[in-house]
């Protein structure tokens, strides 16, 4: 039996003991995402985050008044951890300059396994990049939509999250890769129209690595389809803030 279906049945005998009923409960649970969290640790190294950044060789290369933010290894990537048509293998090189002094922008690069890679040098930094380099293990975790469930038909939304929470221990990590976003003011995948499908790509809480933005988030965005094409070309970024 796979964790995320022990959980689930733990849910409904929790949900049953306290009155809930069965039809919001499978309603509920399906609107949980698994994603990958991406943070310290032990276990194998899944991703890099901040340092110089190893770009390819040939072709267009990302403009470094952006921060770089992480690179992700894509075959370190289980399928079953995220529920998006990731690459299979290659790297996910993610960028940001989230100055909202500015309009928010990024982009991601992914370079396939094989390519010719060099490192960028110090050289191409302003003074306060690059961002410090950590190595970052994979945990796996399970999210659900930001906000008040009631509104959307779930009158024991409160109910189950509580339950829930006994249940799953929860996945925070400097950079997450998949589910929902947390949402401080504005939903970065709510877009019409809706069946073009965007999903969450990648988030990063900031924190206080970048002094122009100590409380915000940013998010990569992409539809579904482009994703599957590895169209990265398409990725949106934007930012989020307290308040």
């Amino acid at each position: 039996m796979s964790d995320i279906t022990e959980k689930k049945d733990r849910l409904r005998a929790e949900a049953l003991k306290n009155g809930i009923p069965s039809p919001e409960v499978e309603r509920w649970l399906q609107l949980i995402r698994p994603f990958a969290a991406l943070t310290g640790g032990d276990g194998p190294v899944a991703a890099r985050y901040g340092g110089h950044p190893i770009v390819p060789v040939s072709g267009p290369r990302p403009e470094m008044w952006q921060y770089f933010v992480a690179s992700i290894d894509c075959a370190a990537v289980p399928g079953e951890v995220t529920d998006l048509p990731l690459p299979s293998d290659g790297r996910l090189l993610f960028f940001a300059d989230p100055d909202i002094c500015n309009m928010p922008s990024g982009e991601v690069v992914y370079v396939p396994a094989g390519t010719a890679v060099a490192e960028r040098s110090a050289e191409d930094y302003d003074d306060d990049w690059p961002l410090p380099c950590i190595d970052l293990r994979l945990k796996r975790g399970f999210s659900l939509p930001d906000g008040d469930l009631a509104d959307i038909g779930f009158p024991h939304s409160e109910l189950l999250d509580e339950l829930w929470c006994d249940i799953d221990e929860g996945a925070e990590g400097i950079f997450e890769l998949g589910g929902y976003p947390r949402i401080w003011n504005n939903d970065p995948v709510e877009r019409e129209p809706a069946e073009e499908d965007w999903v969450l790509l990648a988030e990063w809480s900031t924190a206080d690595d970048v002094k122009s933005l100590d409380l915000g988030i940013v998010y990569w965005t992409i539809r579904r389809a482009d994703l599957a094409e590895h169209r990265f070309d398409r990725v949106r970024v934007e930012v989020d803030m307290v308040g």
